[in-house]
């Protein structure tokens, strides 16, 4: 799929080229992609999205492409010690299959803790 380097699914704020642009320090080329099984909810705690598995859900995103060690150093950083990457299958709209990583929440949801996560949608 890529010349060089790694790939990496995004679903929230490093949607943006122009973000992403700031803390790579250079425009990553990228493909839409759905990560099916999972769906995108805003965590409170933290003020930002995150994914959860959920049969049936799925999440619009970005798969990022030829992510070198240098901009996925850059891209940790970014997401912080709040998330970590997570090996998952994404579908491109080709209907091709890729593995890759995404950025889950490091710490579980709480029992039954779905008060107060609204939703986000297929964006």
């Amino acid at each position: 799929m890529t010349r060089s380097g790694a790939t990496l699914f995004v679903y929230g704020t490093l949607r943006d080229d122009a973000r992403v642009r700031r803390v790579v320090g250079r425009r990553l080329p990228w493909r839409s992609a759905v990560l099916r099984g999972y769906y995108r909810v805003l965590d409170p705690a933290i003020g930002y999205p995150v994914v959860r598995r959920r049969a049936g859900a799925s999440v619009r995103g970005r798969l990022l492409l030829e992510v070198d060690a240098r901009a996925l150093s850059a891209l940790d950083a970014y997401e912080g010690a709040q998330y970590r990457r997570a090996p998952v299958r994404v579908r491109m709209l080709d209907g091709d299959e890729v593995e890759t990583h995404v950025y889950v929440p490091v710490r579980s949801p709480r029992a039954g803790g779905r008060a107060g996560h609204a939703p986000l949608g297929r964006r």
